[in-house]
């Protein structure tokens, strides 16, 4: 199947009928630079400073210089998006403002406060104005699960509300439906939550040991806290269950394609030169394409399946595989046993800042009934294996496989990392995605209930 697909992959690139220019609206030649070109410029002059901070960072020799690094990266990206945005704004049908909007838009790895919330605010705006109806902004939702603001909630529901076309009204329907999934658990938290909300920074004290500190969240984030703890997380998950069985009726055979497969989609034609043998590149690339290619329903039907058996309160589903080793393990021999389970991979930076977290859990609870299990995913069982003795990961863990998601993963419907979950000694999901103090806050009071009993 990939060898076919590979063939006619090399005939599309000699024939140019499926160039990078055709696909994405890249400029073919023109004088006068373009909205694209344009674009570009301010992307590689954004990723030259990224380097110069990487460098700095590098050479920075106390965590005090390290930290005003990170700071000034952190205000690198409410700059360049403000020149993004400014030149959407100015040609805002053009599809290159499309890819200079979701530029901006898609950090999924930080909030969208302060200065640099000012410019998505506006990038929202400008893509749900001009670009609700198609497929390619729309499926920015798809990944945005993981942090909730104003602006998110704009943005997805903006997208809901005014796609018209069949596959963009899909695609809106399904990253609705998970944001209220994961929204549901948001408001839980905090609900449970008294008085104004901090959040904890992992950073470096002077001597370089690892730590954790509060910091005050600002009033607009305050704001936002306020008003999720007046919904009612039941609602939001039957929303949430509605629009899963509509993307199921509806719009179920249309293909699953996440911003990270057009990603790849594009590598290819920057590695594949017309009328070259297909490479080992162009392979993996196609391979990781081709197998993680679902329909809607398909993905639905697991949100579904998430939704309903992956609960706090519900069992924890088994877990039958191998070890590092290639040992059988299975997650129903630690019954009895507080368990934190880890999804976890070394190219993740998240999930190793947790490792001194896990370290100290794992000490602290020794000889008594408690464990931490990771499952290692897509990455070869080589590396798995140095960076556990790297990094003096004592603790048992599964081996998921090299490839996209292993079935442990799949079972789990994992789609972050990392993803974590503490079950309690009768085999039940306690808690989901807790990290630094608040999971051993959580644990304790969990050893605590175990030994009191």
């Amino acid at each position: 199947m990939i060898r076919r697909v590979a063939r006619l992959l090399a005939v599309l690139i000699a024939l140019n009928l499926f160039s990078a220019s055709v696909a994405f609206g890249l400029p073919e030649g023109d004088s006068k630079p373009s909205v694209a070109e344009r674009y570009r410029a301010i992307l590689a002059e954004y990723e030259a400073h990224g380097k110069a901070a990487a460098e700095a960072f590098r050479k920075a020799k106390t965590e005090a210089e390290k930290r005003e690094v990170s700071a000034n990266a952190q205000s690198r990206d409410a700059i360049f998006s403000r020149k993004m945005v400014d030149l959407a704004a100015s040609a805002p049908k053009d599809p290159a403002s499309r890819g200079a909007l979701i530029w901006v838009i898609h950090k999924t790895y930080r909030s969208d406060g302060g200065d640099y919330g000012d410019e998505v605010g506006r990038a929202v705006r400008l893509l749900v104005d001009n670009f609700a109806d198609d497929p390619e902004a729309v499926r920015i939702g798809l990944g945005f699960d993981n942090i909730f603001s104003r602006h998110r909630d704009a943005l997805m529901e903006g997208m809901y509300a005014n796609a018209e076309a069949h596959e963009a009204k899909g695609l809106a329907r399904l990253a609705l439906a998970r944001y209220l999934q994961s929204k549901a658990v948001f408001v839980k938290s905090m609900k449970q939550q008294t008085g104004k909300v901090s959040f904890k920074i992992a950073t470096r004290d002077g001597d370089g040991k690892r730590i954790t500190k509060t910091a005050p969240r600002s009033n607009e984030s305050q704001g936002y806290i306020a008003g999720i703890r007046m919904l009612d997380p039941e609602v939001l998950r039957k929303q949430a269950d509605a629009l899963y069985n509509e993307v199921i009726v509806e719009y179920g055979d249309l293909p699953y394609i996440t911003r990270r497969q057009r990603e790849l989609e594009t590598a290819i034609f920057q590695i594949q030169p017309p009328n070259a043998p297909i490479t080992d590149d162009t392979m993996s690339i196609l391979r990781l394409i081709i197998e993680k290619k679902k329909t809607l329903a398909q993905v639905a039907e697991a949100n579904l399946d998430e939704l309903h058996n992956l609960n706090i309160g519900q069992p924890a589903p088994e877990i039958v595989g191998k070890d590092l080793n290639g040992n059988p393990m299975k997650l129903s021999d630690y019954r009895g046993k507080v368990v934190v389970l880890v999804f976890w991979g070394s190219w993740c930076s998240p999930c190793m800042a947790e490792v001194p977290s896990e370290r100290e859990l794992a000490e602290k609870y020794r000889g008594k009934p408690f464990a931490i299990l990771g499952v290692n995913c897509r990455e070869t069982i080589d590396v798995a294996k140095k960076t556990v003795e790297r990094e003096k990961m004592t603790w048992p863990q599964w081996y998921d496989g090299e490839e996209g998601d292993g079935p442990i993963a799949e079972k789990y419907h994992v789609r972050g990392f990392p993803t974590l979950f503490v079950i309690d000694a009768k085999g039940i999901i306690r808690h989901k995605k807790l990290h630094g103090e608040e999971l051993d806050k959580a644990v304790g009071a969990m050893m605590a209930n175990a030994s009191g009993s």
